[in-house]
């Protein structure tokens, strides 16, 4: 969770009283970002999505490193492989099958770049010095085939994503207000996009005197919230390179 207002906090802690397990706040800090990023961002490149990521699992896995907790499990791969985040009308099919081949072609290109470009080796690096195991139960082949064989039409059942796994959690007990709660995406829910954007405001006029590239209001952002965030990290990588070599 981060200093503002995180949606999925009261949600989280309902579900782990529900399975009689203990709930751990894990707090990432504006004063921290600059830090952190000097760590991450060799890694990410300044990838946008990758670097959000990374920024979490940072914190998360110090966290554990405190608590002396030794395996971190998390929900990589659920999203991706049960149509979380997506919205199915953007698909032009005329049948179901092609419907299927549509999503699962796009679910393929999120798989390859999972694996080959941020795959367990560079997660487990990250994790190595914190002394803890990465276990992600989601990137799996029998996940994988398992989802394969599920019809994509079903994942978005009433308009819901992820339907089979919402109503499959409800049935091992966890509310259905909460199983079948709407979850918006990662530059949407966990405030870190925010943080990064903060703090891009305030650091990128101390590198570069360009603002025809960043424009930086906060009227802007609402519209194009990420575009120059990407930029500005991939800023932030070449200029650390440099100062490396």
């Amino acid at each position: 969770m981060t200093e503002t207002t995180d949606a999925d906090v009261l949600p989280s802690k309902e579900i782990a009283e529900i399975f009689r397990v203990r709930w751990e706040k894990c707090r990432l800090t504006k004063a921290s970002i600059p830090d952190r990023l000097s760590k991450i961002l060799p890694r990410t490149r300044g990838g946008l999505y990758s670097t959000a990521y990374d920024l979490a699992m940072d914190v998360c896995m110090e966290h554990c490193q405190k608590e002396r907790i030794t395996n971190l499990w998390t929900g990589n791969g659920l999203d991706m492989f049960f149509g979380g985040g997506i919205d199915p009308s953007k698909y032009k099919a005329s049948s179901k099958q092609e419907f299927h081949n549509q999503f699962w072609q796009n679910s393929f290109k999120l798989l390859k770049n999972r694996f080959y470009s941020q795959d367990d080796k560079d997660l487990n690096l990250q994790a190595r010095p914190y002394g803890i195991k990465l276990v992600m139960p989601f990137e799996s082949i029998d996940t994988i085939l398992t989802s394969r064989s599920i019809r994509a039409d079903l994942l978005f059942l009433n308009n819901e994503d992820k339907y089979p796994v919402r109503i499959l959690a409800h049935k091992y007990g966890v509310l259905l207000r909460e199983a079948r709660r709407h979850k918006d995406p990662l530059q949407h829910s966990s405030g870190i996009f925010d943080f990064l954007r903060d703090y891009m405001y305030e650091t990128l006029p101390k590198m570069t005197q360009d603002g025809v590239n960043f424009d930086l209001t906060k009227d802007y952002f609402e519209n194009n919230p990420n575009t120059d965030l990407q930029l500005f990290l991939e800023l932030l990588t070449s200029n650390g390179s440099q100062k490396q070599s």
